[in-house]
């Protein structure tokens, strides 16, 4: 007995299988064996049909080697008409279709066979036979399987015999790819079936756990999606690309992807790189021309120095360019080396030869001996493959050509290397900078080293060069990427197969499990991942989990073209059982569990949780397991839902309960935005101003993230932004040699509303577990900056201090004094409180006494804190110290 669900799906297929076949008077053919190819004689102008594999588009048995020959020669003679073919419908990757076209029946004069480009979409011959032939192995990497297409096996392409003129690229603009992998590309013949009218896209529903009944693509190409606002259509002014797209048109590809459509003018993935900042040359534009004037026989040698001073100036004016002597290897020649723009120098050339004159000076000829840039950067290389694993070294070298005052200056993502970061080891190493004989320039090879390799490092390089006011530019081919923990996702997050009579129900797509690794795009970083697929059987413990055998077990697995990942089949299994993907990128990995269940068909209701649509879909699952899945939105972190037995008074209704659902482990993004930006600047990577304003701004950010209660997993991530901050700040101090010993940790007394209400916001969120692991780091961080604020006080008498309140959770009194001043011992902590609330405790207090002998100076100005604290936070202390 089918489910409802896999009714629906019956009946999905069997309408986009009609829509696709159009009327029933096409020509149909299938592919089916090498030695025998299908042959289909064209008779007729308009004549169509279909090419398809068996079992298109629910299976395809490989290994598959068949061809089908297409006889256009009745047409051949008329250069108006064209063979046609359409790719609608190709769910094998196009290096398993090859094509040759011959010019005799018996196919003895042919080209060679050539694969099918992945973007290609139509074909059109003009040759009496073409041959198109199928070579697809059985392997798992053999299908264009694609997350919104993956139930789609085979091919199914469209030849026709047209007019040229009515078939232009617009026309038979549509595939899978044209249609963003998101819906299907079906052919729509006219009523009679004689002809065909349109190719378009038919769009499916995205597969995701986002919605229970979430609609499908929309758009001519199925490119846009209301999916949590992240790239709607222009109908709904793309309002989410204002934010994702720095306000320039997205597109979806498959359900993972967003792609900014940058405006001309923009580059990058989120369209926020300047075209004109982005395209500084590698070559300068000016160069170096070496030439060779001939003079005339009448010039005597005593003119020598004033023709040279005429011909000099006569030809800067002209080009506007600097004029240098060089030697020439005939004394009665003049030698000219002139730096500027090259093209110009040419022409120039041109025009003096016709004239046999450089201003009152008659000359024979001019001849160019050589034109090379000012300054140009020859080659930026990396020595290690990506990835680069955690804590390894990498090198990238820089070589340039130039004058001998070259200057290298790095970058990443167009922030600068900071060499003065000493402690990750980037260093400048110049290995040499020789002259090159002959030609008055110079060869310079320079090194970047990076040690301790993070995933901070990873990002575009590019080695700058600068001479002489002349700047050049020149990136490594690829950007540099460090290996880190993947993110990953799994689809469905639990898995229910109904069994009947040992027969699972489910449709292909509702029997497997997607394991997806999260990137922001499918281009650099995707061919590194490795997906491994573990099982242990329900009720066994981890320890017995065990890697699949896919050449024994009855689980199937393909791999994904879009997005990066795999996907396993479990059509065919016989037990329940966890799953889990484990996906490696580089020297890292992340373990994803997914519980599979084989249930009886009349167990379904009454030992599940139903699907719930609760921010997100929770799929049905069984009673007492727990679902993980990616937290909603563009939050990152997983959340966790279980589905609980009822209490006996309920246990009449249908099924299990689900719990509430569990965030404490979701962070949102905007605070990962914080701990990157604070993170590239301890890497050493910087813009102007980031190292001067690092304390306020990670300060002002902070406070502007905390407009609402923390998540578990969100409190320990600002606590630990903040410490970090704070102790960054302080170990620059300690670096600084002369001037101001305080510059860095001065910074953060320009912020102190945002500092102390990060103070209360942290002590009013937290739970008694978390003050008792981290309110000694808590008190740290105020001590500190009460410091740097005592710092810009006045010295003044024994009472006199300022007061920083965060009431009702705590004051803060800060006192600056000279001891030179002080006759008797004397209290710093601002006096004795008055607050009569009960439950306050005293601060911490402190008492100096001056020595008889002491001389005023700057060491004799003591800072001190007095904090006042909650009796549980005095009790959180007190615990954490024993």
């Amino acid at each position: 007995m089918l489910s409802s669900c896999s009714w629906v799906s019956l009946l999905f297929f069997l309408l986009s299988l009609s829509s696709s076949i159009g009327n029933a008077d096409s020509s149909l053919h299938y592919c089916n064996s090498i030695k025998k190819p299908e042959k289909i004689n064209l008779g007729h102008i308009g004549e169509w049909g279909y090419l398809k594999t068996p079992g298109f588009p629910t299976t395809l048995r490989t290994p598959l080697n068949c061809s089908w020959i297409l006889d256009f020669s009745t047409f051949t003679t008329d250069p108006n008409l064209g063979l046609f073919l359409y790719l609608t419908q190709v769910y094998v990757k196009h290096k398993f279709i090859h094509i040759r076209m011959c010019e005799d029946p018996a196919l003895k004069n042919c080209s060679q066979y050539h694969e099918l480009q992945r973007q290609a979409y139509f074909r059109n011959f003009s040759n009496p036979f073409v041959q198109i032939r199928l070579d697809i192995p059985r392997k798992p990497d053999v299908h264009l399987r694609l997350m919104e297409l993956n139930d789609l096996y085979g091919v199914n392409m469209v030849y026709e015999v047209a007019s040229r003129s009515n078939r232009d690229d617009k026309f038979a603009k549509c595939s899978a790819l044209l249609c963003h992998f998101n819906g299907e590309c079906i052919v729509k013949a006219s009523k009679a079936g004689d002809r065909i009218e349109r190719m378009e896209c038919e769009c499916r529903k995205p597969l995701d756990e986002y919605s229970l009944h979430a609609p499908s693509f929309y758009g001519p190409n199925c490119q846009y999606h209301n999916k949590h606002g992240h790239c709607t259509g222009p109908g709904d002014n793309h309002y989410d690309a204002v934010r994702r797209c720095s306000g320039q048109p997205c597109s979806y590809l498959t359900s993972r992807y967003v792609r900014c459509n940058c405006n001309p003018g923009y580059s990058g993935r989120n369209c926020e790189t300047s075209v004109q900042k982005e395209n500084v040359s590698s070559v300068s534009g000016d160069h170096k021309t070496v030439l060779t004037i001939q003079l005339n026989d009448r010039l005597e040698q005593l003119d020598r120095y004033e023709v040279l001073n005429n011909i000099s100036r006569t030809w800067e004016k002209a080009c506007n360019c600097a004029v240098d002597e060089v030697p020439s290897d005939d004394q009665n020649d003049i030698g000219l080396a002139v730096k500027g723009n090259p093209e110009l120098t040419s022409q120039l050339v041109e025009k003096i030869n016709k004239e046999n004159m450089i201003g009152d000076v008659p000359i024979v000829s001019v001849r160019e001996n050589y034109s090379v840039p000012l300054v140009r950067i020859e080659k930026v290389s990396i020595n290690q493959q990506n990835p680069i694993n955690t804590s390894r070294t990498f090198i990238i070298s820089c070589l340039a050509e130039g004058g001998p005052n070259m200057v290298i200056n790095w970058f990443k993502d167009d922030l600068q290397v900071n060499l003065t970061v000493k402690k990750r080891f980037l260093v400048q190493d110049i290995v040499e900078k020789n002259a090159i004989p002959g030609e008055d320039r110079w060869s310079m090879f320079g090194l970047l080293h990076i040690t301790d390799a993070g995933r901070y490092d990873s990002g575009m390089f590019r080695c700058e060069v600068e001479d002489e006011g002349i700047v050049v530019s020149k990136s490594l081919d690829s950007p540099v990427i460090v290996a880190e923990p993947p993110r990953v996702e799994v689809y469905p997050s639990a898995l229910i197969l109904e069994n009947v009579a040992g027969e699972i129900q489910n449709s292909v797509t509702d029997s497997s499990i997607f394991c997806l690794a999260k990137v922001d795009d499918n281009t650099m970083t995707s061919k590194f991942y490795r997906f491994t697929w573990f099982r242990r059987w329900e009720g066994a413990p981890v320890s017995h989990m065990e890697e699949i055998d896919f050449n024994k077990d009855p689980e199937e697995l393909e791999y994904l073209t879009m997005p990066e990942g795999v996907v396993l089949r479990l059509k065919h299994v016989t037990r329940s059982a966890i799953y889990t993907c484990r996906v490696f990128f580089g020297d890292k990995e992340t373990d994803l569990e997914v519980p599979v269940f084989l249930t009886p068909s009349r167990y379904l209701q009454s030992s599940t949780c139903h699907r719930s649509d609760m921010m997100v879909v929770w799929p049905q699952t069984r009673i007492n397991s727990v679902i993980s899945r990616p937290c909603s939105g563009d939050d990152r972190g997983y959340m966790t839902r279980k589905c609980e037995e009822r209490v006996p008074e309920h246990r009449g209704k249908s099924g299990g309960k689900w719990s509430d659902i569990d965030e404490t482990q979701c962070v949102r993004m905007e605070i990962f935005v914080i701990r990157d930006h604070l993170e590239t600047i301890k890497a050493g990577y910087t813009k102007d101003g980031d190292g001067e304003n690092l304390g306020s701004d990670v300060l002002s950010y902070l406070y502007n993230a905390c407009k609402e209660p923390p998540r578990l997993k969100e409190w320990y991530m600002i606590l630990e932004i903040l410490l970090k901050t704070v102790t960054y700040l302080n170990n620059k101090d300690k670096q600084v040699e002369g001037g101001s010993r305080y510059d860095w940790t001065r910074q953060l007394s320009t912020a102190k509303h945002d500092f102390f209400h990060l103070i209360k916001f942290l002590l009013s969120d937290a739970r008694r577990f978390q003050l008792r692991e981290k309110i000694l780091d808590i008190l740290y961080i105020l001590r500190r900056n009460s410091l740097v604020l005592g710092r810009e006080l006045k010295p003044a008498g024994s009472h006199s201090f300022s007061s920083f309140s965060f009431q009702p959770y705590g004051q803060v009194y800060v006192s600056k004094v000279d001891l030179t001043e002080a006759r008797e011992a004397i209290s710093l902590n601002g006096g004795e409180l008055k607050e009569t609330r009960p439950g306050w405790m005293d601060g911490i207090r402190v008492y100096l006494s001056p020595r008889e002998d002491s001389v005023r100076s700057s060491k004799h100005q003591i800072y001190t804190v007095s904090v006042v604290y909650l009796e549980q936070l005095a009790a959180a202390v007190h615990e954490a110290a024993h």
